[in-house]
Formats: structure tokens, sequence, C-alpha cells
């Protein structure tokens, strides 16, 4: 709907919610499953998913998405009639964002689809 990524960690702390455990991050997770650690690996999966459906119920309950930005200041986004289907989203016109210097395309987010 903006036009750039926001991440999940910012946008749980927005929404007043736990988010990933302290010193962890998915860039960590291939080199800590080469060296062995899978349960550190999964249990760090796990709690991402957590993270992610507490953080869509929050937002389809509150009908917005509040997030703190790269700046730390606080945002936020109205979801009036909750969330849209995957189909319906990507009806929605291209956002401009001609005022980034390196904008993200909507495919960069859905071609995984």
């Amino acid at each position: 709907m903006k036009g750039f990524a926001v991440s999940l960690i910012k946008t749980a702390a927005g929404m007043g919610l736990e988010g990933k455990p302290e010193g962890m991050d998915g860039s960590l997770a291939p080199g800590m499953w080469k060296a062995g650690q899978f349960i550190e690996v999964l249990d760090y999966v796990a709690q991402d998913v957590k993270v992610t459906m507490n953080l869509a119920q929050a937002c389809e309950q509150e009908k917005a998405v509040r997030w703190i930005s790269k700046r730390g200041v606080p945002r936020s986004c109205l979801l009036p009639s909750g969330w849209l289907s995957v189909e319906d989203a990507l009806k929605l016109p291209e956002p401009d964002n001609s005022w980034m210097n390196d904008p993200w395309e909507r495919t960069r987010f859905t071609k995984w689809m």
C-alpha cells in the first residue's frame, strides 16, 4: 500500500506486541542450522510464526497497522475493512514511490507466490 517494506519487529513494537528474541535474526538461521543448532533455529521460526499471527490478529481487531519507522517515529495505516484478500491486494494500483532512492517493485513481495 505504501510501497516500502516494514520489518516484523518494528510492526510488532508499533502494535505494542512482543517481538523476536533479543539477538536473534533470520540471517543467522542458516549458519546456526549448518552448525547443528536445529532446536534453536526451529524455536526461532516458531516464535516468528507466533509473532506474525499475533500481529495479524491485533491489526484485524484494531482495523489498523502501526509500526516504528527507521527514524524511530510511530506510523500507522488504517485498515477500515480489515485485511484485503491476496487477490484484492494485487489489484491495488502501484504506490507512488518516486520519492524513494531504491524502490521495491511489488513483485519483490509476491514473486514467491
